[in-house]
């Protein structure tokens, strides 16, 4: 992120990290425009002439941006249940069920056709195996496809990625980021409107409670914060499907640079591919040691980079 200053002021950066700060931002200081200080209302900053004010202004909004860029990884895994509110027992248990319940469903269905629609979806949305399960939605359709390389060709997908990307073109390294970026965006969306909600939910109880001790009569109940919160929890859980929905087109994008660059990759660590499935697998298996575990590979027991070829399996 900070490898160039170019990479702050791209689109994926402004459309993932600006946009989502920039209306969170605005919704915030729209809800507590009665008790911040006139210089600070929406009206007075989005009117004002001034340069230097205005020159502060997008500082402060790219600076919350780049925060936000910062804490993208937390904020992921918090989304997909390794840690906070969504990783519970209860939870967990309950995708795991439901992955039983599909295995089963699959296991069930005759129909050739069906039973492959059946399997392409369970692929899509459930990592292979039920240890794999995490607790959210969001969590299983990523970790499905981080474990896609694993599952077909042998590699850990999440050790082998860094290096692989290195091997692949501009456009397709390119596409992923684009791809990743309109995920980000309804992930840092959904999160914008769950701080929303947690702030007009305060500011709903404490109007309750003020109400509560002056009047309690109930054409003058306040509601405007607590309508606030309601829709701000709505569109929570609305911006964390269209995040889920945006996710299987970067996974798409992932799981094609692994199928198209994993021969690449071995030509650029200077080995080749065996023309077995059995070879190849265990060639990637051993690379698994090496980049997780720092143990050494023998190149004696491997083909160097143009010994074989790297056709397609026919054994």
């Amino acid at each position: 992120m900070f490898a160039t200053l170019s990479n702050l002021v791209d689109r994926n950066f402004v459309l993932a990290f600006v946009l989502p700060t920039l209306i969170g931002s605005v919704c915030v200081l729209l809800l507590l425009g009665d008790i911040l200080p006139p210089a600070l209302q929406v009206t007075a900053l989005t009117t004002t002439d001034d340069f230097a004010k205005l020159t502060t202004l997008v500082l402060i909004l790219w600076s919350l941006a780049v925060l936000l860029s910062v804490f993208s990884n937390p904020i992921y895994q918090l989304l997909e249940g390794y840690w906070g509110p969504l990783r519970t027992a209860g939870r967990l248990c309950a995708k795991q069920r439901a992955f039983d319940t599909v295995l089963a469903g699959i296991e069930r269905t005759q129909d050739r056709l069906t039973r492959n629609e059946a399997v392409r979806r369970f692929r899509a949305n459930w990592p292979p195996r039920r240890d794999l399960v995490l607790p959210t939605r969001f969590g299983n359709v990523i970790r499905a496809f981080e474990n896609y390389a694993n599952t077909v060709y042998g590699p850990d997908g999440i050790a082998t990625w860094p290096r692989l990307f290195g091997v692949l073109p501009v456009s397709l390294t390119d596409a992923i980021e684009a791809a990743r970026a309109q995920v980000s965006f309804f992930v840092n969306l959904c999160l914008m409107a769950s701080v929303v909600a947690a702030v007009a939910l305060t500011r709903g109880g404490i109007d309750l409670a003020h109400w509560a001790q002056i009047t309690s009569q109930w054409d003058q109940l306040p509601r405007t914060n607590l309508i606030v919160a309601a829709l701000s929890l709505i569109a929570t859980r609305a911006l964390y499907e269209a995040a889920i929905a945006q996710a299987y087109g970067w996974g798409s994008l992932v799981m094609a640079a692994f199928d198209l660059y994993l021969p690449a990759l071995a030509k650029q660590l200077g080995y080749g591919l065996g023309k077995t499935t059995a070879d190849r697998r265990s060639f990637w298996r051993t690379l698994n040691g090496v980049f997780l575990h720092h143990q050494e590979i023998d190149p004696t027991k491997w083909p160097a980079a143009g010994d074989t070829d790297h056709g397609p399996d026919v054994t």
